[in-house]
């Protein structure tokens, strides 16, 4: 049988056990699928065209989440532009890429299966001229994520980028507010280079988006703190349950020790002073024998 101190201390060992097993595992489910930081967002170009992305903020990266309709010989094209700041949205928005001076990447698959061609180009050195990147770093990662069986079907591509490539023929990806640009094209064979992409006009969308929205680590931190609260907002809870419960029962713990060494101290006096009476009564007993 325990003691009621035993049995406290054995209740607050299996509450810390506990709320340490929960913290871990809800760590865990937060952490599931890498270490890409939640701030997501969503645009839709078309119907047919929308992109979701995330920003990696300690791999300095962003990875595009496009869904598109388009059939299984299709190019896919994603690009940006800075807004200017000296012009208001409706004036600079660019109608094709002949009013573009921004940058782009084009994927299509080729005939060996799950395999695509992916090609960086600009219209940075001549706006309105679609080129492929002169050097042959490829800024831009394309992996097919999901298709359907259908020929018209709908596809699901993975786009991940550096914010700041260093590359002068690739837009930087910052606080500041760009032009997005989404466009497809079908296609009755496999294509082979970039000048067989064409009519990009016909299904090109434009909006101006924020890709990377003010960090949350910034105001020293509070945006951050705030965030992290809210999403483990359940951990917080039962942290601070446990807390109040260890000090609790630990305090009442401390009482009933004290107490009990309280009790056991005036038992100790009153026996002691209980043994001198009888030792005084004997001496008196053996003089009145005498």
């Amino acid at each position: 049988m325990y003691t009621t101190s035993e049995y406290s201390m054995k209740t607050m060992g299996l509450i810390a056990n506990l709320l340490c097993l929960f913290l871990v595992v809800d760590a865990s489910h937060e952490n599931r699928g890498g270490k890409i930081d939640a701030l997501a967002d969503k645009v839709n170009l078309s119907d047919n065209y929308i992109v979701e992305w995330r920003i990696n903020e300690k791999a300095s990266s962003v990875e595009f989440k496009i869904n598109v309709m388009v059939d299984d010989k299709g190019w896919v094209l994603l690009g940006f532009m800075d807004v200017p700041k000296n012009q208001s949205a409706a004036k600079s928005k660019p109608g094709s890429i002949k009013d573009s001076r921004g940058d782009f990447v084009i994927t299509w698959p080729t005939s060996a299966p799950k395999e695509r061609t992916t090609v960086d180009a600009n219209t940075m050195e001549k706006p309105g001229e679609l080129e492929k990147d002169e050097n042959s770093t490829l800024d831009y990662q394309v992996t097919l994520d999901q298709t359907t069986t259908n020929k018209s079907r709908g596809l699901v591509l993975k786009i991940t980028r550096k914010l700041e490539t260093g590359d002068p023929q690739d837009v930087p990806i910052t606080e500041q507010p760009l032009w997005m640009f989404g466009a497809y094209g079908n296609s009755d064979a496999y294509l082979t280079d970039l000048s067989n992409v064409t009519n990009i006009d016909d299904t090109l969308k434009v909006k101006e988006v924020i890709i990377m929205k003010n960090s949350r680590n910034k105001d020293n931190g509070k945006s951050f703190w705030k965030d992290q609260v809210e999403k483990h907002w359940i951990s917080v809870v039962l942290a601070v349950s446990g807390i109040l419960t260890f000090v609790i029962i630990g305090a009442v713990y401390c009482c009933f020790r004290k107490g009990s060494r309280d009790f056991h101290g005036k038992k100790v006096k009153m026996n002691f002073y209980k043994e001198d009476e009888d030792d005084e009564a004997r001496v008196a007993f053996l003089q009145s024998r005498t």
